[in-house]
């Protein structure tokens, strides 16, 4: 369902080529939304078309959209169901008729009014299907450009082979060919985390090199958030990674492969503190699955790790002291190198505290056996 006034003499024409499309998910998204797209219709660029895929919004958010689609008929508004970022992407891919894709978070910026003009010449200029300039981030007023992740930030203008960069990050930064997307089926997986990197990945590897620029070409709005506050999203990032090794494995993208492993290690410590001893079977299975893998392909070795319990909010302190000398008279015995204790907060059940200390040594059982 399409939504945009097409009344003459407001901004945007209806015979324009568009040579840009703008894919922008959105959901209750009112507190930045309005930012963003004075962001993307501030363009030099005019020629482009901007798709809100509004993901099953329930504040403010369409009558945002609305607003300036009222007012520049390039902003189209798509209503869909509540299926997640990927999903709202593949949407805006299909209905898009334009030369180039770019994708868009409802809360980012571009740190310029001409980088999509920038970004579109460049491709054109240097007959490239991707085309894409360094990384960004506002966090409170302060613009940070430097990362310690080297592949956020190009230090030069130039043609870049996709095999010597191997990164896997930062895909929102990138214009991509429309019909190399939709030629060769490129799209979002269906997950709500980690749904990016495949995506990007794939569509390196298609295009096999790619046009850097020096400058920034994205700015993204960094927030106190919880990465997984769907305990869904867990399970979808292990998905996701899974998705980035066996694509490196394919192509044999070596740096990629050790990138995705160390990905994974970054990634425990807040997993760990959001799962429930509880939970943790639900999870164990895959995340062993594909730890084991790496490390069979890579040889990159896991810091070993214990997930660990502080039962419910009403034991306190006591329960934790208890737990401790379990840990030392049994944990202690049956992962001797175990160095590091992540705590798992919050267990909301009436069973007690010992059934989730007996269910915590039987996961690390099982745990220990699968290694």
């Amino acid at each position: 369902m399409y939504k945009g006034c097409l009344q003459q003499g407001l901004i945007g024409d209806l015979n324009m080529k568009s040579k840009i499309a703008v894919i922008i998910p959105v959901f209750n998204s009112e507190k930045y939304l309005e930012d963003c797209l004075r962001s993307v219709t501030d363009q030099t660029l005019k020629e482009i078309e901007v798709f809100c895929i509004d993901d099953g919004s329930i504040d403010n958010t369409a009558s945002i959209i609305s607003e300036f689609s009222n007012k520049d008929v390039r902003v189209k508004h798509i209503l869909t169901e509540h299926y997640g970022p990927g999903h709202a992407r593949n949407v805006g891919i299909a209905a898009s008729n334009s030369e180039f894709i770019i994708f868009m978070d409802s809360d980012d910026i571009y740190p310029n009014d001409a980088v999509l003009e920038k970004l579109y010449n460049s491709a054109l200029e240097n007959d490239v299907q991707i085309c894409g300039g360094s990384w960004s981030e506002l966090v409170e007023n302060d613009i940070i450009t430097s990362f310690s992740d080297t592949g956020y930030v190009f230090r030069e203008n130039g043609s870049v082979d996709y095999k010597d960069y191997q990164f896997d990050h930062g895909y929102h930064r990138f214009i991509y060919s429309s019909d190399m997307i939709k030629k060769n089926n490129i799209t979002f997986p269906d997950y709500l985390r980690y749904q990016d990197p495949p995506f990007f990945v794939n569509a390196m590897v298609c295009a096999n090199r790619f046009y850097a620029l020096r400058e920034p070409t994205y700015c993204r709005r960094v927030k106190e958030e919880d990465p997984f506050d769907n305990p869904r999203k867990i399970t979808d990032l292990f998905l996701g990674l899974r998705n980035v090794f066996e694509f490196a494995e394919e192509h044999d993208l070596k740096d990629l492969r050790a990138r995705t492993a160390n990905r994974i290690e970054e990634h425990i410590p807040a997993i760990t503190r959001r799962v429930m001893v509880s939970g943790f079977e639900g999870i164990a299975d895959l995340f062993l699955e594909l730890c084991s893998d790496v490390n069979g392909r890579t040889g990159h070795e896991f810091p070993s790790f214990l997930m660990m319990l502080i039962s419910d909010r009403i034991a306190g302190k006591r329960t934790f002291g208890n737990y401790i000398k379990l840990w030392k008279r049994g944990g202690c015995r049956l992962a001797p190198n175990i160095k590091t204790i992540y705590v798992i907060y919050d267990v909301k059940s009436d069973k007690g505290v010992r059934w989730y200390i007996r269910l915590f040594f039987s996961s690390l059982r099982k745990l220990i056996n699968e290694k």
